[in-house]
């Protein structure tokens, strides 16, 4: 190769050495020319960036497509002859993606880059059409659903949990029916020995008691005043496709209890659902299996066990009525919310205080029990975190919803870390690494991290804190990485959309490499005492 002897020469010839069409002798003259042209060697570092560009916008969907390729050859007997061969166009589109690599030098790079990301969207719209097709056929499917049956079994197949749910025409909650044991493993006081039974048939609530044969009758309140889940509505609109799209994710294809699924996990009610591609609708959600139809007569009505002491609110709560045992004396939320301000605000000892308060009445306040090791751990008391957090994950673990108890995980293998215990560290930073990762593109994926980092995070309005996760979240979580990973890959909340992509791919390519169980660094982490 001659000396390039003009700009458009040496842009010609750099486009060329980027695209490995260059021969080793003239790489060579290239390379010796650029040690000594800033501008080329400028040049051919923008080409080497914006060429990985073009290779990860094309290799991300190349690699989804491979399952989607294989999900379609699985259902092929059901494909038409004249339909497209989901091989074959995607040979094409990788085809086109080599054709402009070849020709990078007759195009401008972002000329180039767009047509790559059209050719990518163009591929991503015909392997994800099933996806947003359930979720699509599940609103309409759910239509003509009254009636929800829940129900969870333990190991020995034992049902621990019942529930039938009444669905009214706005998505509230009616009439409610709840049958609840208490699972193994999960201390619980004693009034809920015996685990507890409710019947709402929106005129009167009954909450019944069996370790303690008491029934006691509520006047019934708009929406249930005992509830399955809270926001059943935004529950039913993110699991219909109604809600925002970036709050749910859609793995099709899967197989959950030996049955053929799509899986939809709802980021912000921190839920997964499982739905069945033939009804489209849900047969399991979270542990309980999920069943619709007609529910039996009077199982809403409350009936007076014989021999059962009866405690009747309906007409006021008078907290002389009550027992004492239900332990709900005035000002416990103020107390939880004291506490919660005061660790908001660094008063580390005043917080710990009001939360210990506060968990004597209410003892199976998860978000208690959490914050309460929070407060511990800022205070050096290791142990004591350490005990507070697994308490959380007993709580989860013994009703089957492990995995959504992340955050405590990650806390606890800090805590572990401070008390030098690094074999715990590392068991449990290897529970939740896989989530951390994959949240970096999916920030609302890690929803509890912020409530878990912030207490105050819930006195927010739900369009506040989705603004604030999608600003802090994944500049959040890579910092979490950082700590128990030692890794840094660079990444700046405010800095360059490019360099911050390049950093987060790094961070993905990082964990892919990986060939055993991840390594996690094992050095303390200081306390931000």
């Amino acid at each position: 190769m001659s000396h390039p002897q003009d700009k458009k020469c040496c842009k010609e010839a750099i486009a060329d050495l980027v695209s490995g069409l260059l021969d080793g002798e003239s790489a060579s003259k290239l390379h010796q020319h650029m040690q000594n042209c800033s501008d080329c060697r400028s040049y051919y570092e923008q080409m080497l960036h914006e060429e990985d560009l073009i290779k990860s916008a094309f290799e991300s969907i190349r690699s989804d497509a491979d399952v989607a390729i294989a999900t379609v050859a699985r259902n092929s007997a059901k494909a038409t002859s004249h339909q497209k061969k989901p091989g074959n166009v995607l040979a094409r589109a990788y085809g086109r993606y080599e054709t402009m690599k070849f020709t990078h030098k007759a195009f401008s790079t972002s000329t180039v880059l767009a047509a790559v990301i059209l050719v990518v969207l163009g591929v991503q719209s015909l392997f994800t059409t099933e996806a947003a097709f359930a979720l699509s056929q599940t609103g309409q499917a759910m239509q003509d659903v009254r009636f929800m049956h829940m129900v969870a079994r333990d190991e020995q197949g034992i049902t621990w949990d019942e529930r039938w749910i009444e669905i009214l025409p706005k998505g509230i909650q009616g009439r409610y029916y709840q049958k609840s044991l208490v699972p193994a493993g999960m201390e619980v006081p004693d009034y809920l020995a015996w685990g507890i039974e409710i019947r709402d048939d929106q005129h009167t609530t009954g909450v019944y008691y069996p370790a303690k044969e008491t029934l006691v009758l509520y006047k019934s309140i708009s929406g249930g005043r005992y509830q399955w889940i809270g926001k059943i509505k935004a529950f039913l609109d993110d699991l219909a496709g109604r809600g925002d799209p970036n709050k749910v994710q859609v793995e099709p294809d899967v197989i959950h209890k030996g049955r053929p699924a799509h899986r939809v996990r709802l980021l912000d009610l921190n839920m997964v659902c499982y739905i069945d591609p033939e009804t489209k609708l849900p047969f399991a959600v979270q542990d309980h299996d999920v069943h619709f139809g007609d529910p039996p007569a009077g199982i809403f009505t409350t009936a007076v066990p014989e021999g059962v002491k009866v405690v009747d609110v309906r007409d006021g709560e008078d907290p002389e009525k009550m027992p004492a045992w239900l332990g709900l004396g005035k000002g416990t939320e103020k107390t939880f919310a004291a506490a919660r301000i005061a660790l908001a605000s660094g008063n580390v000892k005043e917080a710990a205080q009001h939360f210990r308060k506060f968990l004597k009445v209410e003892p199976l306040r998860n978000w208690a029990w959490f914050w309460l090791g929070k407060s511990h751990h800022e205070l050096g008391n290791y142990e004591l975190a350490i005990e507070a957090y697994s308490r959380v994950i007993v709580m989860y673990s013994a009703i089957g919803k492990s995995e959504q108890a992340p955050y405590a995980y990650y806390a606890r293998g800090l805590a572990y870390q401070q008390a030098g215990k690094p074999e715990q560290a590392q068991a449990d930073f290897d529970l939740v690494l896989p989530m951390m990762i994959d949240a970096l593109t999916k920030p609302r994926a890690a929803y509890m991290f912020e409530f878990a980092d912030d207490p105050l995070f819930r006195n927010l309005s739900r369009d506040q804190r989705d603004a604030k996760v999608d600003l802090i979240g994944t500049s959040n979580m890579i910092q979490r990485l950082r700590k128990i990973t030692g890794q840094d890959f660079g990444y700046d909340s405010p800095g360059n959309p490019e360099e911050n992509a390049k950093a987060i791919r790094a961070w993905k390519n990082w964990f892919k490499g990986q060939t055993a169980t991840p390594r996690i660094r094992h050095t303390q982490v200081q306390s931000s005492r």
